[in-house]
């Protein structure tokens, strides 16, 4: 069988971009697309000198130099910190895109594997993930800093939190040491009123950077303790 270098070039490098975007996306991390052009080159050209010391019989199996060529892209992209989730992310998407693209050539809806299988077999399996993630409840790390301080809190993704204060989107949290100095009004189909209220020095979701006002409540958010801040949907992008 002759494999031509190109189309495996293209093939590797089209299918490690759409791994290492999708994994950014579901990481919510606001990494440029040329950092992540960046490492899925990266990874192909490892993976394509794998092929070829193998076949000098010089290296490893293509299997070990391909993990590592993936584990190396995954560590210039998305960093130590975020590491591990990148980690689980891209080998399940891996996984899915490859399945994927068995059955369809199992059950001949395509019958050779081309470029159009390879990238309806990745929309398909992007769209699947968005909107599975949409049902499911959606936790976030939130950080607010304030005062020379760091506090981090496990945000929960209320889609009925449209407060804003001027403009501004608000995430409401446990009433902790903060202190306040603006009143936010609200308004729910029972009750109305203020909350205790200050706009931070910086805050962050994700490590991504947003602006928000940061209201306090002053009952608990949830009593099981799985949140302790609620965010909009107008902050996560």
């Amino acid at each position: 069988m002759i494999i031509y270098l190109d189309i495996v070039i293209a093939i590797n490098l089209i299918m490690n971009f759409a791994i290492f975007y999708i994994t950014s996306k579901l990481l919510h991390t606001n990494i440029k697309i040329i950092k992540i052009i960046f490492g899925a080159a990266i990874t192909t050209a490892i993976y394509i000198l794998s092929i070829i010391s193998e076949s000098l019989l010089l290296a490893p199996p293509q299997i070990v130099l391909g993990f590592i060529s993936l584990v190396i892209g995954l560590f210039i992209i998305f960093g130590k910190e975020n590491f591990m989730r990148a980690f689980i992310y891209a080998h399940a998407l891996a996984f899915l895109i490859g399945g994927m693209v068995t059955a369809l050539l199992n059950y001949g809806i395509l019958q050779n594997f081309s470029f159009i299988l390879l990238i309806i077999s990745t929309i398909a399996c992007y769209i699947f993930i968005i909107l599975f993630k949409r049902i499911k409840n959606q936790y976030f790390t939130l950080d607010i800093y304030e005062a020379g301080e760091k506090v981090t809190l496990k945000a929960f993704l209320d889609t009925g939190n449209m407060l804003t204060y001027n403009g501004i989107p608000v995430v409401i949290i446990n009433k902790g040491h903060f202190k306040t100095n603006i009143l936010v009004p609200y308004k729910t189909i029972t009750e109305e009123g203020f909350l205790n209220a200050f706009i931070p020095e910086k805050v962050t979701i994700n490590e991504r950077e947003i602006q928000s006002v940061i209201a306090i409540s002053e009952v608990a958010l949830n009593e099981k303790g799985k949140f302790n801040a609620l965010i909009g949907p107008a902050l996560i992008k």
